[in-house]
């Protein structure tokens, strides 16, 4: 597997808009409510509210780990 890293600076037009913008997103902790989570918006601006971006291009299912 290998890794790449890069600036946002680096990243398109678009991309940058779209970390220095704002919009919705689903806001829950532990507790998913089953019928209303779609309802659920809270306020999200990703330069402001993340350190920084990431990508994971490829993941596996969770599995429990042994102590």
């Amino acid at each position: 597997m290998s890794t790449t890293t890069s600036s946002v600076a680096e990243a398109p037009p678009t991309v940058r808009e779209r970390l220095d913008g704002s919009g919705l997103s689903r806001g829950f902790g532990a507790m998913v409510p089953r019928w209303t989570y779609r309802f659920r918006r809270q306020p999200l601006s990703p330069a402001a509210d993340f350190a920084g971006p990431a990508h994971v291009a490829e993941s596996s299912a969770s599995r429990p780990f042994s102590l």
